[in-house]
């Protein structure tokens, strides 16, 4: 049985903590964050619980109100685009989707806000390791 698109997306998404957790780099910038992050893929949340830069293995939850800090919310189609090995411009980045209304920013801000680019190398890790800011 073949995987469809959006089981590949959210496959991807499930992979992160591993990288994470094995990249002392990333674990550094988000030493001080203690907060569980969802990522939204269309009405799918996949639930990150992050304490101090180490991320735990995630659990998916129901469309109806996940519980989570903050929540990264996009489209099946513009996650595809973004975790491309060279994403387009427009797609390159979060602030990129976010400015284009492809992307929202929801819950307590604060704590993403504090630890972007954490958040921004969390998040570009499914495009082949994730970036070194």
């Amino acid at each position: 049985m073949t995987e469809t698109p959006f089981e590949n997306l959210l496959a991807r998404a499930a992979a992160i903590p591993a990288t994470v957790n094995a990249r002392p780099d990333i674990l550094r910038r988000g030493r001080h964050l203690h907060a569980d992050m969802g990522l939204a893929i269309d009405e799918t949340v996949t639930v990150f619980r992050i304490n101090g830069g180490v991320m735990e293995t995630p659990a998916i939850q129901a469309p109806v109100m996940p519980s989570c800090d903050f929540t990264i919310r996009a489209d099946a189609d513009a996650w595809a685009v973004f975790w491309q090995p060279k994403p387009p411009p427009g797609f390159h980045d979060i602030m990129a989707l976010l400015r284009q209304k492809r992307m929202r920013f929801e819950g307590r801000l604060q704590p993403m806000m504090a630890h972007l680019f954490y958040v921004k190398m969390v998040l570009e890790i499914p495009r082949g390791g994730g970036a070194a800011l």
